[in-house]
């Protein structure tokens, strides 16, 4: 610990004993941890933390259901006397990380988020090991090292995302494996495009002979993206199955755990499509299966199919219904990770378009002003979010679409609230991060100018009729792309 930056997470000590990855057969694979020391099985581990405990050697916290380790400064002095280089402690620290760092979100589904966040600083310490102190590892340390930092590319800031798929990508280089190269080499480009919106550049790569279910599963992984580019691209539903169907089990009638989890993304990505094009009712009972399924596999998609099943059930005026869901999924998922995080973000952006909603079809129903508390509850919801957005520097296209989408609902609660001073500079503000997402004006700018114009009219402002007459224009340039 002392050489591991002087605070580590107690998974980083447990998990670096009881190590899992994707075995070769496509399932689950429980590795012998082969550290030295209190490092070789969970018994030993808990008994030294806890004599270490008891000596005052080291200190407990928590944080995020999640228990931190933090050596005692005078012991720290005392393991320097001892060790002043350290150079081969934080070799076997770094040797630990490689097991105990969360390979894939489908391998510790309620607390990868969580694991991933406390470990990120741990491994940017000891990275200066890889290199430097670190000898030619033997193939299956290679291996755990590349899946590692393939994994670690799923957190922190951009530059450290970026950084961590280029070590993956020189580990794929000294594995000699095509397949791993592939899958750096296309984690790189999908941190361009969410980051510097590149157009995603899927390299061919020949299917190799003999692949095993594992390998098979990768591969499935860039047909699932190249199914989502044909998304983000509004592709009609049946050329997005069409792609998908690429994919296949080695053993269609008995796919591997981690073939059935491909599939199960591929069910996702269809139904989200079916949303897309206006289909509620087939959506949402897709999303009820595709959600049931996820639940009995145990993967986190189910957070995200949750945020698109409310939302389409809102859609469909079941508004109440959709929100009780949700709170309890946000509610269920903060016992496990900060909400301020991935599925966190998305869960309470869909809840808040649920209040959006339920807003909208009282007012369509009812016909009269709307209570107080029901727009003070939306407002709230929103507001929480544009902020949660805006402190992300740089940000991601998902997170400035996500803002986009927050101070677009700000507007309209506005709106329907009557406050039409506020939603006009809501408005505003949503269309200056409509510039960022794309070079040219589209569908977001017509919407932002459209709704600008509609309260200009309401409060006699002169750029009314301008702001409506290039929001036609932008309508009739791009349609409903």
């Amino acid at each position: 610990m002392t050489f591991a930056g002087g605070m580590v997470p107690r998974a980083f000590l447990w998990d670096a004993c009881q190590p899992k990855m994707w075995g070769p057969d496509g399932n689950v694979l429980l590795l012998k941890s082969a550290l030295p020391g209190a490092l070789e099985n969970t018994q030993r581990c808990e008994e030294a933390i806890q004599q270490l405990l008891k000596a005052r050697a080291i200190h407990a916290s928590s944080t995020n259901s999640q228990e931190l380790f933090s050596v005692d400064p005078v012991f720290v002095s005392h393991v320097m006397k001892i060790e002043p280089s350290g150079s081969k402690e934080r070799t076997q620290a770094l040797m630990a990380m490689f097991y105990a760092f969360p390979k894939d979100s489908h391998l510790d589904p309620a607390f990868f988020t969580s694991k991933g966040l406390l470990m990120i600083p741990v491994l940017r310490f000891l990275l200066p090991s890889l290199w430097l102190e670190f000898p030619p590892p033997a193939r299956p340390i290679l291996e755990l090292a590349f899946e590692t930092f393939l994994s670690a590319s799923y957190f922190a800031d951009y530059s450290w995302k970026r950084e961590a798929a280029r070590i993956a990508e020189q580990l794929a280089h000294l594995l000699r494996s095509p397949v791993h190269l592939a899958r750096a080499n296309f984690r790189k480009a999908s941190l361009s495009r969410l980051y510097d919106y590149a157009g995603l550049q899927l390299r061919s790569l020949m299917t190799p002979t003999g692949i095993d279910a594992r390998t098979n599963a990768w591969l499935g992984q860039l047909t699932l993206s190249a199914a989502q580019a044909l998304i983000d691209k509004s592709a009609y539903t049946r050329d997005v199955a069409a792609t998908l169907r690429d994919f296949c089990p080695l053993e269609p009638s008995r796919p591997s755990h981690q073939e059935g989890l491909i599939l199960l993304d591929g069910e996702f990505l269809v139904t989200k499509s079916l949303r897309f094009e206006g289909r509620f009712e087939e959506a949402e009972e897709s999303f009820k299966q595709v959600l049931a399924r996820a639940n009995e596999l145990g993967s986190r998609i189910s957070w995200k199919v949750s945020s698109h099943f409310g939302e389409v059930q809102s859609e469909r005026g079941f508004c109440e219904k959709a929100i009780g869901m949700l709170e309890d999924d946000i509610a269920e998922l903060e016992k496990y990770q900060p909400l301020e995080h991935g599925s966190g973000n998305r869960l309470r952006l869909a809840l808040a378009n649920c209040y959006l909603m339920n807003l909208l079809w009282t007012w369509k129903q009812e016909c009269r002003p709307l209570a107080t508390e029901s727009i003070r509850l939306a407002l709230e919801h929103f507001q929480l979010l544009d902020h949660a957005y805006l402190s992300g520097k740089p940000a991601s296209f998902m997170a400035k679409h996500n803002q986009f989408v927050a101070r677009s609902g700000l507007a309209m609660v506005h709106h329907i609230g009557n406050n039409f001073q506020e939603a006009l500079a809501a408005w505003e503000e949503a269309e200056q991060v409509a510039r960022t997402l794309c070079e040219e004006p589209g569908y977001a700018a017509m919407i932002t100018l459209y709704s600008r114009s509609q309260i200009a009219y309401h409060l006699g402002v002169e750029e009314a009729e301008e702001l409506n007459r290039r929001a036609r224009e932008l309508w009739e340039l791009i349609g409903r792309r």
